[in-house]
């Protein structure tokens, strides 16, 4: 079977996918993937046949991305992941990307496509030409209904633009990783959704290390390319935890995605917390290895998933002051925040492996 994975930019949106892009391919399936020169970068370094289909976009912090939401500071955190959604994701990176990803799908003919569900060209175009797609949760889950109640007018547009016929469902097939107790409050996929155990693969080239991370404990800091290692204010924090703890850092630069890939897994052995910015990789794999997270949230759905780990007693949202975060690290072991996150760890062991999951999916559409 023959497999397309598209994606767009990003660490939180990457990780994921790359994992399930290695399994199909150690499971004797051809996998291609597509879409921005980064993307192609990280799925080429899984193993995969991949090509870039468009331009790199500007990041998501850029003056250019910031440009196109100029309300942005004003916006609540809600707001700002509508916005992000119609301005930035359909707006500027699906109208960039559905041509060239047009020609690439019609070139190589995919049995099936597995997209980040936040990519809607590839929704778009694999409706077009007839192929199934799953789409793969890479953020806070939103239903069929509210991506067309509130970004309904830019996907218009974006059809209108490109001549397409109004697509079918976006979700008929639907992929997750996470457990019925953790990132529930808004979850509500379709009957045909898989779920599957998380396993998330990073670029290892930028890993820097005090000490070995299998030697605990240590405090594990991963960043994407908003808030990197080399920010004045990272870099404060990083130096203030460093001096009290073993510290590993994974820094990452979606244009430099070359390095092998690596699973985030490892790290999480003999760690006493995760500082991070809330995205669902990493919050995820902190909690299926029953590590705490602390969350420093960027204004979207990182909020709400920072929030779910809250409530479920496994994580704290903190600014980035170093006195905040230490004294956050010194509460982990406390008793309360042991035991919510062996249930929580409970409950994601209970998933299926990639591994399960990869024969179930070419069982049903080969």
């Amino acid at each position: 079977m023959k497999v397309a994975f598209i994606s767009q930019p990003g660490l939180g949106h990457l990780t994921g996918l790359g994992r399930l892009a290695q399994e199909f391919l150690q499971s004797g399936h051809e996998v291609v993937a597509f879409g921005a020169p980064s993307v192609a970068a990280y799925f080429s370094s899984a193993g995969a046949r991949a090509r870039a289909a468009a331009e790199e976009p500007p990041g998501s912090a850029s003056e250019f991305t910031r440009g196109l939401i100029p309300d942005y500071g004003a916006l609540s955190s809600e707001e700002r992941l509508v916005a992000l959604r119609n301005r930035v994701s359909i707006g500027h990176r699906a109208d960039g990307l559905i041509d060239g990803l047009r020609l690439a799908m019609r070139e190589t003919q995919p049995d099936l496509v597995i997209r980040d569900s936040t990519e809607i060209a590839s929704w778009l175009v694999a409706d077009e030409i007839g192929v199934p797609h799953l789409a793969f949760d890479v953020s806070h889950h939103w239903s069929e209904k509210d991506w067309w109640v509130r970004c309904g007018d830019s996907i218009g547009a974006l059809l209108g633009r490109r001549q397409i016929r109004q697509p079918g469902s976006m979700y008929r097939y639907g992929l997750i990783s996470n457990s019925p107790s953790f990132l529930s409050r808004r979850e509500s996929p379709p009957p045909s959704t898989y779920r599957v155990r998380p396993e998330f693969l990073e670029p290892g080239r930028q890993l820097k290390s005090r000490q070995s991370p299998s030697e605990a404990p240590h405090v594990y800091a991963t960043f994407g390319s908003v808030y990197r290692p080399d920010t004045r204010t990272t870099r404060e924090l990083l130096r203030a935890i460093g001096a009290k703890y073993r510290l590993v850092v994974a820094g990452f630069d979606a244009r430099r995605a070359r390095a092998a890939l690596r699973p985030q897994t490892p790290f999480m052995d003999g760690c006493i917390a995760v500082i991070c910015h809330g995205g669902r990789s990493t919050v995820l794999t902190a909690a299926r290895e029953g590590v705490a997270v602390l969350c420093h949230p960027l204004g979207s759905d990182n909020q709400e998933i920072a929030e779910a780990a809250k409530a479920a007693g496994i994580g704290r949202i903190t600014t980035l002051d170093p006195k905040e975060v230490i004294g956050h690290l010194e509460e982990v072991g406390t008793a309360s925040w042991v035991e919510s996150r062996k249930d929580v760890k409970s409950g994601i062991s209970e998933l299926p492996a990639v591994r399960e999951l990869v024969a179930t999916i070419s069982s049903d559409f080969s």
